[in-house]
């Protein structure tokens, strides 16, 4: 039936495609989808999923056929998608593998909706990363020049589970590219400042030591420096011409350099960056510690964010007041 199905088959296509493309890109495309079916039937064939009509075998023995979605008129062999697992209440009271949902996260009617239109798969990745993000590291960048450089240094922020990122905007604004950040900065808490002198008070009013990337006379290896011994770290990062200002150099409380064995006297900004927490994390200092209010404050909003329903939902069941940055 394949043979004649083809045969009869008329390729739809406007009457002057032959003019626009030639009669070569018409015979091609049509030998194109002939090949595809006969491969497709071919290897349900193989597998004992044809039916009477539809058999490839010389023999004419009888198989079984494939379910067939409707497609533009034509029946065409379908699989159908595997279904997600149901999630299950854990015997804590809790829902999921992660457990997060119904412990730290409260149930909410919110919550219960947003988590209904969700793929399961999609709320296990969603509590596990949040389950994992750090606020006791932080960076600090200021007046950064090129998009490019900051993207890159939310992107290694947000890989090594760092929440919170400050930008200082003296005269350069921060500005990020979606194409590179892979919109990393969705999941991150980005902190503006138009002086740095505001950014670095802010910091140590909060209890961070502040740490300057830098290359001053008493600056010291980024190995000398005993992390572990500080509560809170931001670490700073500077121009990519000019470096930190020295107003930051002179409010940090640290001052690291990176050594190098080369001609060349810096790191890129971004390569620092990824240098640098790949060094706090290593030593233990990059590690889940964010209280259960941030927990169920990023939680909705990252449920928020994992549906294109978010807005129609908080319409319908009158919870725009919870976020109204989504309506």
């Amino acid at each position: 039936m394949l043979g004649a199905w083809l045969q009869t088959r008329k390729w739809q296509c406007p009457s002057d495609i032959g003019q626009r493309y030639g009669a070569g890109y018409v015979l091609t495309a049509r030998n194109s989808v002939a090949s595809t079916f006969r491969s497709v039937l071919t290897r349900h064939a193989s597998q004992g999923n044809m039916g009477d009509e539809d058999s490839l075998s010389s023999n004419g023995e009888s198989q079984a056929i494939l379910p067939r979605a409707k497609i533009n008129g034509s029946l065409h062999p379908h699989v159908p998608k595997a279904k997600q697992p149901s999630i299950r209440k854990n015997d804590d009271g809790s829902w999921g593998p992660t457990g997060l949902y119904g412990t730290r996260v409260r149930e909410t009617k919110l919550l219960e909706i947003l988590r209904s239109v969700i793929k399961p798969s999609r709320l296990k990745r969603v509590e596990e990363v949040l389950s994992a993000r750090s606020k006791r590291v932080q960076c600090l960048f200021e007046n950064l020049h090129d998009p490019a450089n900051g993207s890159a240094c939310l992107r290694t922020m947000e890989g090594f589970g760092v929440l919170t990122a400050h930008a200082v905007e003296s005269y350069e604004p921060f500005k990020v590219s979606g194409g590179i950040t892979m919109n990393a900065e969705k999941w991150m808490i980005v902190e503006k400042y138009r002086h740095c002198l505001d950014a670095t008070t802010a910091l140590k009013e909060k209890g961070f030591t502040v740490v300057a990337t830098c290359l001053d006379d008493d600056a010291v290896p980024i190995s000398d420096v005993d992390f572990g011994s500080f509560e809170k770290i931001c670490v700073m990062f500077g121009n990519e011409e000019r470096g930190l200002s020295w107003a930051l150099r002179n409010e940090a409380d640290v001052k690291v350099y990176i050594p190098m064995s080369g001609f060349s006297q810096s790191f890129n900004i971004s390569v620092t960056c990824a240098m640098t927490l790949f060094h706090l994390r290593e030593k233990g200092v990059i590690v889940p510690d964010i209280d259960d209010e941030q927990v169920n404050k990023l939680y909705l909003r990252w449920l928020l964010m994992s549906t294109k329903r978010s807005a129609s939902l908080l319409k319908k069941h009158n919870y725009e007041h919870l976020a109204p940055d989504f309506v």
